[in-house]
């Protein structure tokens, strides 16, 4: 509890704001070791602001005492991308997901905190005592779940007045660091892209685009932020490149179905690579006729990759 109440401290300056569980992972295409790794080394880790915001919420709702120990569950953890940044916050920190090889990801970065683990689980219960957690979290990782297996185990695993927030990302947004005037022709393959493997996402991808407003939320005290508001407060920027960004695409599994459907796992790589080369906004005539920069500069310019983040919270109450 100690380390918790410490972290609420370091957010006071934020105390302005408001105040059978389902497959985990996606389908089964999160199971290749390959993409366990692309999900390290290019999905988004959770702002700075989301985690202060959840931590502040969760004081606001837990009666405080020292002798308790504080746990957070993170569920559909991925590698673990949200899970590390609740270690400073919690006393015992719980990744949990059904995918191997997402899991040994994760393993291989928990010696960075003794106070964090992760679990390889079946889809059914969450390997916890009842009543123990104080928050249970979600990250791009609730529309695969069955909702209501997962809201029977949260109320299970809180205690009372315990959190649990869902939140997920919409597409991000790229800009260029030093030619803000080229932003726009950049995300027009970018987003031409998406469109064009549209077909391959699981239609429980359009709840992330809805930024899960068509969900039923049963929690007391709820808060729900989203738009402009998750774009203007809630963003993880990431500085990288073109290449970071082409491999940030390789990441989405709706991509990677669109090629494995075409063809098997090695032809799939070999289109993939082949169908960002036709869509490279480096080759976009209209960037190339206003940029007025050679491809090398364009290659190695800096880029932001700025992810909005949308979420839910809400507190188990007894009569929940």
């Amino acid at each position: 509890m100690q380390r918790f109440l410490q972290s609420l401290s370091n957010f006071a300056y934020q105390r302005n704001y408001q105040s059978d569980m389902g497959t985990v992972g996606e389908g089964g295409w999160c199971e290749g070791p390959d993409h366990a790794a692309l999900y390290s080394l290019y999905r988004p880790s959770p702002p700075e602001a989301l985690i202060a915001r959840i931590v502040t919420y969760v004081g606001d709702g837990v009666r405080v005492n020292d002798e308790v120990e504080t746990v957070a569950l993170d569920v559909g953890c991925g590698p673990g991308q949200s899970t590390l940044p609740l270690a400073d916050h919690f006393d015992r920190v719980i990744g949990i997901d059904v995918s191997k090889s997402q899991i040994e990801a994760a393993n291989r970065i928990a010696y960075k905190r003794s106070n964090v683990s992760f679990k390889l689980v079946d889809a059914g219960q969450f390997p916890v005592d009842d009543e123990s957690c104080d928050l249970v979290l979600a990250v791009q990782a609730c529309h695969w779940f069955d909702l209501n297996g997962f809201y029977r185990e949260t109320k299970r695993a809180l205690k009372t007045n315990g959190t649990v927030a869902i939140a997920g990302y919409t597409l991000p947004k790229i800009e260029f660091m030093d030619r803000p005037e080229l932003s726009e022709l950049l995300m027009e393959p970018y987003l031409k892209v998406y469109s064009e493997t549209a077909n391959s996402w699981r239609p429980e991808r359009k709840l992330v685009d809805n930024e899960y407003a068509d969900f039923h939320f049963p929690f007391a005290h709820s808060v729900y932020v989203r738009g402009a508001e998750a774009l203007k407060n809630y963003s993880c920027d990431t500085v990288t490149t073109l290449d970071g960004v082409r491999g940030y695409l390789k990441s989405w599994s709706g991509f990677r179905t669109h090629f494995r459907e075409r063809g098997g796992s090695a032809a799939g790589e070999a289109r993939l690579d082949q169908m960002v080369e036709e869509y490279d906004w480096i080759r976009c005539p209209k960037m190339a006729r206003n940029c007025g920069a050679t491809r090398q500069e364009l290659v190695s310019a800096s880029l932001v990759l700025r992810v909005p983040y949308f979420f839910r919270m809400g507190r188990k109450q007894d009569q929940f």
